[in-house]
């Protein structure tokens, strides 16, 4: 395997750059993922918060919510901010319900979303690099024949070697 990455040249560690980063966001949004309560564990929060609401008022459910973590915390904080906004603007309870679900569809979508753009860019810039390690390898591969002429086909090797490498490692990344 280590033959295989040092064939490569250069790119090869910017894929492998990559390649780690990928792999830690991925392992990073499925701990989140975990985490995401189950019906009854919801019910239970929900349960909390509505007697933090009662006891203590919006400010010890906003406490309640800041000490926690996970998605209802980040959902509920979110909700609670735009419940003072929206009481302030002295809307109707219907429009606030309505405005309160978007605030909570949103958060939610933002806390679940994170690190997906960074992801996709990944996904979208390692075969470009492969690409790229393919082009500098073909270039390696002419240079020799350039030099040498045609007749060792070992020095032609080991820039075909750089470029399919490359190759293959940015298309597995992707």
């Amino acid at each position: 395997m280590l033959e295989f990455y040092l064939a490569g040249g250069p790119v090869m560690h910017v894929l492998a750059l990559c390649s780690v980063l990928a792999l830690a966001f991925i392992i990073e949004r499925l701990i989140v993922l975990h985490r995401i309560p189950s019906p009854a564990a919801a019910e239970a929060h929900l349960e909390k918060l509505e007697e933090a609401l009662k006891n203590g008022g919006k400010k010890e459910a906003a406490e309640l919510c800041k000490n926690g973590k996970g998605v209802l915390n980040y959902i509920f904080a979110a909700i609670l901010k735009r419940h003072d906004v929206l009481e302030m603007e002295e809307r109707e309870v219907a429009d606030m319900r309505d405005e309160l679900a978007v605030t909570a569809f949103e958060a939610g979508r933002s806390f679940l979303g994170r690190h997906l753009q960074i992801l996709a860019t990944i996904g979208t810039i390692a075969p470009l690099l492969g690409l790229l390690g393919t082009i500098t390898g073909m270039i390696s591969a002419f240079s020799a024949i350039a030099r040498a002429g045609t007749g060792d086909p070992q020095l032609v090797a080991g820039g075909i070697s750089q470029a399919l490498n490359t190759t293959a490692f940015g298309l597995s990344i992707a």
